[in-house]
């Protein structure tokens, strides 16, 4: 395994995402509570936000490609 920053942030960010998904099917409620607060949201916005994510998902991706 190669150290470095990049291998550990795609670690942690699969052990979150793990944790996020089992938490979310043992406590459905916030989810609820946040699909309810998106609807509200103005479809602008939402696009904006999306992009931002991905943007952040492909550093992430392009940094384990080059580094990990």
């Amino acid at each position: 395994m190669t150290d470095g920053f990049f291998p550990f942030l795609g670690y942690a960010l699969l052990l979150a995402m793990f944790v996020e998904g089992v938490v979310l099917a043992l406590f459905p409620g916030p989810m609820q509570a946040m699909m309810a607060e998106f609807a509200k949201m103005a479809p602008a916005r939402l696009r904006v936000m999306g992009l931002a994510s991905a943007f952040v998902a492909v550093i992430i991706l392009a940094g384990l490609a080059r580094f990990g």
